[in-house]
């Protein structure tokens, strides 16, 4: 701080005669505003010194040559200027030249980074689109297939109400089916009502049918066959045929499977593999 003080304190007198650079008068002027008595002490002291040289001096007349001195380096300094005008020009231009390239490199490393996450955005939204689409895609498939199993339970439900409604009748008769020579170890049954004129029918080991044919159950008026309904078969070879309606059923004979072609037949034309006679009750 004194050392400081000092130099600011040695700089007044040339304060007064206006010979400082512009930071250091603004630095002074900013030291005596903080209210430094012996510095505001020796400025009112110079100021007056100053004020008064005028007078202390003796005036002298200049020497002739001096005017021509000053022309000569007046006329030097007014051709030494256009030239420094135009190297400060110069550097001028070469420096905003180079911002100018600066800011364009600049630019360009952003328009790229911009442009490189745009890309990398639009082809992650691409795969996650791809993604959802492929999830959407899915779930529709697993909607129908549910929809599907609901509609088989449903479909085997109702099936197995109608069974239980044929088992659990008290009207219910049995009708064995016994395998003929083609296949003597295979048997069926029909559980039949005759007040409500419905009957189920069930096939065991009977043969997997050969390709292009299938089993048709018939139900004998006589010796009159009626279609009863073609029937698959499972692995075990087992198969099922619900009978909704036995028109005249108190003329029934008899029920017997039969072989034929795939989709049925109006009359029997395969080998008989089970037969069953109804015994009146």
């Amino acid at each position: 701080m004194t050392e400081n003080h000092d130099k600011l304190k040695d700089s007044i007198a040339a304060y007064c005669l206006g010979a400082l650079e512009q930071d250091e008068q603004q630095a002074l002027e900013s030291h005596l505003d903080q209210g430094c008595h012996e510095c505001q002490e020796i400025l009112t002291e110079m100021r007056l010194v100053v004020q008064s040289m005028p007078f202390s001096v003796p005036g002298e007349k200049p020497p002739a040559e001096l005017k021509q001195r000053i022309l000569t380096a007046v006329s030097t300094e007014e051709y030494a200027a256009p030239a420094v005008v135009s190297e400060l020009k110069e550097g001028v231009a070469r420096a905003s030249k180079k911002l100018v390239e600066e800011a364009k490199q600049r630019w360009m490393r952003a328009t790229w980074a911009l442009s490189f996450a745009m890309v990398l955005s639009i082809i992650g939204f691409g795969v996650y689109t791809q993604s959802l689409k492929k999830r959407v895609a899915l779930l529709e498939n697993q909607v129908v297939i549910g929809a599907q199993l609901v509609e088989g339970l449903q479909s085997e439900l109702d099936r197995q109400r109608r069974i239980l409604n044929v088992v659990n009748s008290p009207n219910i008769r049995i009708v064995n089916l016994d395998g003929l020579d083609v296949s003597p170890s295979s048997q069926g049954v029909v559980y039949w009502d005759p007040l409500q004129s419905k009957a189920m029918f069930y096939a065991f080991d009977l043969p997997q049918p050969p390709s292009g044919k299938e089993y048709q159950l018939w139900m004998l008026r006589g010796t009159q066959p009626v279609d009863a309904g073609v029937f698959s078969l499972d692995e075990q070879g087992k198969g099922s045929s619900a009978i909704a309606t036995l028109s005249d059923s108190a003329a029934l004979t008899a029920f017997a499977v039969t072989l034929e072609p795939k989709g049925g037949s109006p009359q029997p034309t395969g080998d008989m593999y089970l037969l069953g006679v109804v015994t009146k009750g």
